[in-house]
């Protein structure tokens, strides 16, 4: 069974029970602020007692690579720069194939710029990691502490740098 009750304010609870199962509930904080659409698209907070937060991809059969299955968005009002009351990153996870069956994560990010984040790494299903941004690098950093930008050149070379 599923109930859905508003407690003190504006929250919202959603609380399903099945047999032989603890309760899950899912609160919605403050909901004035919450908008339902393909996604919940701004949430607050995200209160979640014994379960899962689970995003689902609908579509089961016809897939093309890099399609999105589903993704979390942070969305920001800040009325400062010039990337005003927009999306500032997202986590989405994309099919690799056209039957949906594998699938990496791709982290997408932007600056005080207009237009939507744009993918900056790539996390594959098999693990491999892949910077997406041209001149980017990975920071390591050494035993003594000392961190190093390590990048590729065009032809292969790698170099790293001191930071």
């Amino acid at each position: 069974s599923t109930v859905i009750e508003t407690g003190g304010g504006s929250d919202i609870s959603i609380t399903t029970t099945q047999s032989n199962q603890d309760p899950l509930t899912l609160t919605f904080v403050d909901a004035h602020d919450l908008e339902v659409g393909e996604f919940f698209t701004m949430i607050p907070s995200v209160a979640v007692d014994g379960g899962v937060f689970r995003i689902t991809g609908t579509t089961d059969s016809t897939w093309s690579a890099n399609d999105t299955v589903g993704s979390l968005e942070f969305y920001s009002e800040d009325q400062s720069g010039t990337s005003t009351d927009s999306v500032r990153g997202a986590i989405a996870l994309y099919t690799e194939n056209t039957y949906g069956s594998s699938h990496g994560l791709s982290l997408r990010t932007k600056g005080d710029a207009t237009g939507a984040p744009t993918e900056k790494v790539k996390i594959d299903s098999t693990g491999d990691v892949e910077i997406k941004t041209d001149g980017k690098g990975l920071i390591v950093s050494s035993p003594d502490g000392t961190r190093y930008k390590i990048t590729c050149a065009n032809g292969g070379a790698v170099t790293s740098t001191a930071m």
